[in-house]
């Protein structure tokens, strides 16, 4: 079954429509002791180390951007940086629920 990583579940939004798409696991808890986001490459191997004891699957799995702006954008960062090949969970105001998105690591980027 799939899973839904969220760097941490949000205080002020409903997960229920990401919950669709499988279990909503949160990396981060508010009471644990992490890296800073402000110490981006620490913040970026403990994501990584997460996802990685939890036994993320790319091919299955979803990553959820919800909540916090420097979190989520250094989860996605180095969930990418890491698989190359990661699906999304965005909001869609419109239609008031989280659409997939698959975001792949461009070769032609790398230089």
């Amino acid at each position: 079954m799939s899973r839904v990583f969220v760097y941490e579940i949000p205080r002020t939004m409903d997960m229920k429509t990401a919950e669709g798409f499988g279990a909503v696991t949160p990396i981060v808890t508010r009471d644990r002791r992490r890296p800073s986001v402000f110490n981006p490459n620490d913040f970026s191997d403990f994501v990584v180390d997460e996802l990685s004891v939890a036994k993320f699957d790319p091919a299955t799995d979803f990553i959820c951007v919800a909540g916090q702006l420097i979190g989520n954008v250094l989860l996605v960062a180095a969930a990418v940086s890491a698989y190359s090949n990661v699906k999304l969970l965005i909001w869609d105001a419109s239609s008031e629920e989280y659409k997939s998105r698959e975001l792949t690591a461009s070769a032609s980027a790398a230089g």
